[in-house]
């Protein structure tokens, strides 16, 4: 009897619930999700775009639903690449620093959850990250052969997270984990110039430079360990069934709906702290299987809110804007 009143759950939830799978902030970070809409045996495939941290990626969900629809798991991988120096180097100078990130994650549904459609739906699972990272550094106060030069990165993420689905509409999340990471967010994008030759017009005395341009970062470059967490609360956007007698209800699974997603992420480390506040606002697209995906999303962040690393920058300079997208296959 529980499997039953569990199936005929997830069967509510694949009509008439709200959804999207994954949401993304400025920076690149899944802030939150809605895992129970893989559901149902689908197996989803998933594009992202995020032009904050000028990304690519890709994610397969596999969801093992159809084995026992009350207790199900949902296993993710995930691979995402960047340049690490930015789109502007690579573009002007041909400059690439690869920067690549593998995932794994994996969630199980229904840990406390109610019985009853429209209660509270629960999920919660473990991931794990690895970066491999090329960028460009500049040093001013060495040797002219040593200022300029490519590091190397290798950065891991493991984490722990809880999600649940309040009265359909509301998703709260929380996620804790270790972190090795670093500080080259912290440092200036500066440009190194190197003049290859110079030639003087001998009649009008006008000089011409050739030049040879590079992007780094200026700064004291750091690698150190970290504690992140994340907290967010989505309003999520209703899946409508297409197939529906009611003809509003049907006409409505072709349109957009807008959702918003509000958070606040912090790492804990030896340094100071680092925290972050910002706002989604998303535009949801219901697919062919029923499950909507934020096909656009408005993120608004603002990195040390409260300038607690004294930094003397005004609010303005601390806040980001960013475009994510998604793409189901």
């Amino acid at each position: 009897m529980k499997k039953l009143i569990y199936l005929i759950t997830s069967i509510f939830l694949y009509h008439l619930s709200y959804s999207q799978i994954l949401i993304d902030d400025k920076s690149g970070d899944v802030i939150g999700n809605n895992i129970p809409q893989i559901g149902g045996g689908k197996n989803i495939s998933l594009i992202r775009l995020n032009t904050g941290s000028q990304s690519i990626g890709f994610s397969h969900f596999l969801s093992s639903s159809m084995v026992d629809a009350s207790n199900y798991s949902v296993n993710e991988f995930s691979l995402k690449t960047r340049p690490t120096d930015g789109l502007g180097p690579l573009i002007n100078n041909g400059q690439f620093a690869p920067g690549i990130k593998l995932g794994y994650t994996y969630t199980k549904v229904n840990l406390f959850s109610d019985t009853g459609p429209g209660g509270y739906i629960d999920w919660g699972g473990v991931s794990i990250n690895y970066d491999i990272d090329k960028y460009t550094l500049i040093k001013k106060d060495t040797t002219y052969f040593n200022q300029l030069y490519n590091k190397n990165f290798n950065g891991l993420g493991l984490y722990a997270y809880y999600s649940g689905l309040i009265k359909s509409k509301w998703i709260v999340y929380g996620r804790i984990g270790y972190t090795h990471q670093n500080n080259l967010d912290e440092l200036s994008s500066v440009e190194a110039k190197e003049i290859i030759f110079t030639s003087t017009d001998p009649i009008s005395g006008q000089q011409r430079e050739v030049v040879k341009s590079k992007i780094g970062k200026l700064g004291l470059y750091e690698e150190f360990d970290g504690f992140p967490i994340i907290l967010s609360i989505t309003r999520t956007t209703k899946s409508d069934d297409p197939k529906s007698p009611d003809f509003k209800e049907s006409l409505a699974a072709a349109r957009l709906r807008i959702g918003f997603t509000a958070y606040l992420k912090n790492v804990m480390s030896n340094r100071l702290p680092n925290t972050t506040i910002g706002v989604i606002l998303f535009l949801a697209k219901q697919d062919k299987m029923g499950v909507r995906i934020p096909i656009l999303g408005l993120s608004i962040q603002a990195k040390d809110p409260f300038d607690v690393l004294n930094k003397g920058n005004s609010f303005q300079n601390r806040l980001g804007i960013g475009f994510t997208s998604v793409f189901s296959l």
